[in-house]
């Protein structure tokens, strides 16, 4: 990931946190998430989004999945945040673990597994992780 991009994204994330802070809870709480789970996935470490966006990369799933599955990000976002094994991720991110499954450090690879099977993709990604059925 470029300099340019991680700003664009820190930016972005900071700006989000800006526009929940002034949400009321009716609002937040419209996917059945509970208000204070809610929250506290604003309160993750800086890089929680960029870690989460990059891992859904690397299982071959589409851009917005983070937004489409919002509420399941949500529980999956609180899950990277309070992750012991982030540096782990961020060297399996960078590719300095080849031949290393997701499996082996994430709390959410489960979840990513079930992503793949309800939005299957055409191709294995680059880190050999298996991205699902062939899309015809």
């Amino acid at each position: 990931m470029t300099m340019l991009e991680r700003l664009s994204n820190w930016i972005a994330e900071r700006q989000e946190r800006q526009i929940m802070r002034k949400t009321d809870g009716a609002e937040l709480t419209g996917d059945g998430v509970p208000l204070s789970k809610f929250m506290s996935a604003f309160n993750m470490p800086d890089d929680t989004r960029t870690r989460m966006s990059s891992m859904a990369e690397n299982y071959g799933l589409p851009q917005n999945i983070l937004e489409t599955e919002h509420g399941r990000s949500l529980f999956m976002a609180r899950a990277c945040g309070e992750c012991r094994t982030r540096g782990r991720c961020a060297h399996w991110l960078e590719g300095d673990e080849p031949g290393v499954a997701p499996e082996a450090f994430c709390p959410n690879a489960d979840r990513w597994s079930d992503l793949v099977r309800q939005y299957p993709t055409k191709v294995e990604n680059s880190s050999g992780v298996n991205t699902g059925s062939e899309v015809q």
